[in-house]
């Protein structure tokens, strides 16, 4: 039996509906160019046609809007982190040259250059003191970037406190660039970098990296050294910072059309850097930059206490959210500190790590001892231009009323005038987070309605 589908009643409505668009979009662009309960009847036109939203996202594309769309903007925050399990920091080797071989270190790039002239390892004398105290797996990897060798061989030396030397080598000839091994390394003094030949040996400004972990596991490459942490700290970028964290006041919205030959763009200013949770909203009062987080920057000059089991430094802050026990995970954000329960953090002990005990902050104590040395590692943090940063949530949501400079750019974001039907939204740092109600364009729409059903009838009866 032959499948038919009869679409008159269906073409019919779609053109009827088409008509009422066309009398609409016409009604719209007349009454732009009346004064008389314009702002009135355009408001009508808009609550009776279709009506659209976006999920919430840092760059928006929307491609069957009408004329009007309701742009929000609310925080966000991001930051670079390394989880730690880089256990050997080789960017120590330094510079120098070594039976032919000239070798630098930037950036943990290692750069090789010349050809090396014995048969024989050799360890660069520079030797690596931050050692891995483990007794397990390990897993030694060569993650070449350019440049070329030929019959060469890198590894590394472990020198022990009684004076054994084991060498550690890799083939870095072969696919393999890497070996796993059993060693008890709980005794070891140093490490050294060494490099070894077989053959007129050469290196043409051979580019790699380095990594030694615990385990056989591959993992991508990191850098040494848990990040953020108080040895390697990484700035929170929130929304209306800079790059290094520092506070902007702004942020620039830019609205394009399909081909980008059209834009607009938005300078919207900001009071406080803005989180993810904090968020504009026009309430019958005026505009609002609403904060749920407050950020304390530290100096050494708190009122700072060690608590009783004497694994952490406190400090009070008031205006914080109490977490309801001990196990809840609070968000705080840190360019020192990762967050943490109370409880993980008294059972992993690490010193990277930051917790709520009621309305104390809590700083795993890590190398120091006393109240006085976490303040001036505090007071040292201010002076280099790197203080402690701690964004913490608030117990009660702070309100900060918008100033003109924010209410003119807001009440124009929540009157759009969108491109048709594409439109493309994005922020310059790629941070904010974007949601838009729109008016649908119902021609647009229902065009793309009917291809979709018109696609699924032909994939059911077969054909083209």
């Amino acid at each position: 039996q032959e499948n038919k589908f009869d679409d008159k009643d269906v073409k019919k409505d779609i053109s009827d509906i088409k008509k009422e668009q066309q009398t609409q979009n016409s009604d719209i662009e007349n009454l732009q160019t009346n004064d008389t309960k314009q702002d009135e009847l355009i408001s009508k036109l808009k609550n009776a046609a279709l009506n659209a939203e976006t999920e919430e996202a840092k760059s928006l594309h929307v491609t069957d809007a009408n004329k009007f769309g309701q742009l929000s903007v609310e925080g966000n925050q991001k930051q670079e982190t390394r989880e730690g399990y880089s256990l050997i920091d080789f960017s120590s080797i330094g510079n120098g040259n070594l039976e032919g071989v000239s070798y630098s270190v930037e950036n943990d790039i290692i750069t090789l250059n010349g050809n090396y002239n014995v048969n024989y390892p050799r360890p660069i004398d520079n030797i690596v003191n931050n050692i891995p105290k483990i007794n397990s797996n390990f897993r030694f990897q060569i993650y070449p970037i350019s440049g070329s060798c030929e019959n060469t061989r890198i590894g590394i030396r472990f020198n022990y406190a009684n004076g054994e030397q084991i060498d550690y080598i890799q083939d870095v000839v072969n696919s393999n660039n890497y070996v796993t091994k059993a060693m008890d390394l709980t005794e070891l003094n140093t490490v050294s970098f060494f490099i070894a030949g077989r053959n007129d040996a050469t290196f043409n400004n051979y580019k790699f990296k380095l990594m030694f972990i615990e385990g056989t596991e591959e993992k991508p490459y990191e850098q040494y050294g848990a990040s953020p942490s108080p040895d390697y700290p990484s700035p929170v970028i929130c929304l209306g910072s800079n790059t290094d964290g520092s506070f902007k006041g702004s942020t620039e919205i830019k609205m394009k059309n399909a081909d980008e030959t059209q834009e607009k763009s938005y300078t919207l200013p900001i009071q406080q850097e803005m989180l993810k949770g904090d968020y504009f909203v026009k309430e019958a009062d005026g505009w609002k930059e609403v904060h749920n987080y407050n950020k304390k920057e530290f100096d050494g000059t708190e009122e700072i206490a060690l608590t009783s089991n004497s694994n952490s430094f406190t400090c009070v802050i008031n205006d914080m959210y109490i977490a309801s026990n001990f196990n809840e995970l609070l968000n705080f954000y840190s360019n020192h500190y990762i967050k943490s329960t109370w409880t993980e953090r008294n059972v992993n002990n690490k010193e990277n790590t930051i917790a709520s005990f009621m309305t104390s902050l809590g700083f795993y104590k890590g190398k120091l001892n006393t109240t006085n040395q976490f303040k001036q590692q505090l007071s040292n943090w201010k002076n280099e231009g790197n203080p402690l940063v701690v964004y913490y949530p608030l117990s009660t949501s702070n309100k900060l009323p918008c100033t003109e400079e924010q209410i003119e750019i807001l009440e124009e974001l929540n009157n759009l005038d969108l491109y048709k039907p594409v439109t493309n939204i994005i922020t310059t740092e790629d941070i904010a987070l974007l949601k838009l109600k729109y008016a649908l364009d119902v021609e647009t729409y229902v065009d793309n309605k009917l291809n979709t059903i018109n696609q699924q009838i032909l994939e059911i009866v077969g054909g083209n």
